[in-house]
């Protein structure tokens, strides 16, 4: 089942996200789940990045991250969503929730 509801917030402030823009993210996440061997049966994800640190949530269960991919997430992530209107930069914390 596609992830098609996505929400987005940045530094405690929720981010408006047209249709593209949910399906972009929703999409890459779900490319990074796919190249880390997470479940197939996706039904909830919930990426969150504070300071440096990437946690991932698929389903209720944590999925492990090494220090590499920890910052390539973080990387990734960070940059796609600072390029949005309505972002504060530096982004300390951020939430993409999917379902």
């Amino acid at each position: 089942m596609p992830l098609t509801q996505a929400s987005l917030t940045v530094n405690a402030k929720t981010i408006a996200m047209q249709e593209f823009i949910q399906e972009f993210l929703s999409g890459v996440i779900s490319g990074i789940l796919s190249a880390l061997k997470a479940p197939a049966d996706v039904r909830q994800v919930r990426l969150a990045i504070r300071g440096g640190s990437v946690d991932i949530t698929v389903n209720g269960e944590d999925v492990p991250l090494n220090p590499f991919v920890n910052d390539f997430v973080r990387d990734t992530v960070s940059g796609m969503v600072s390029s949005l209107r309505d972002v504060d930069k530096p982004i300390n914390s951020l939430e993409i929730d999917l379902s």
